[in-house]
């Protein structure tokens, strides 16, 4: 889960604003790792890509899917501190998001991540997918070459 403080809230002109944002200069995090997407919003009056975090996968997921949103996935990584002191951090690049359930767990949803290397985990702690699960739909699949705008 990502966190900050009120006095790294980053201020924007009421000109610019729009309603309920909240911008922040600094944030942390709790937890093993998160996803970076980048997405264009055909619909929406910024221009270009934009660069989103998701702590939750299930955040993630929602906002594909939502019927409300007109969101296109250029790119999705997952990032994690690495325990080597040579680099910070791990990166893993997702090409297809699935949905599945886990057979040992009363049939519990399960999102599932599928890598450029054909490694598949699950959730924002990266574990291992399961033999108890198995898949169901595919959500999306992110393609090979990101997209320039």
């Amino acid at each position: 889960m990502f966190f900050t403080f009120p006095s790294y809230e980053y201020v924007v002109p009421i000109e610019v604003k729009q309603p309920g944002e909240v911008r922040w200069r600094v944030m942390d995090m709790v937890g093993s790792g998160f996803f970076v997407a980048t997405l264009s919003f055909p619909g929406d009056d910024h221009t270009g890509m934009r660069t989103m975090f998701f702590n939750w996968d299930s955040d993630l997921v929602h906002m594909i899917e939502s019927p409300r949103i007109e969101a296109v996935l250029h790119s999705l990584h997952y990032v994690c501190p690495s325990d080597g002191r040579e680099k910070p951090f791990e990166t893993r690049t997702v090409r297809q998001i699935w949905r599945g359930v886990d057979r040992d767990a009363d049939n519990c949803e399960v999102i599932i991540f599928k890598t450029a290397e054909d490694f598949e985990f699950c959730g924002q702690e990266a574990i291992p997918v399961p033999h108890s699960v198995t898949k169901l739909a595919l959500i999306a699949t992110i393609p090979t070459k990101p997209a320039c705008i």
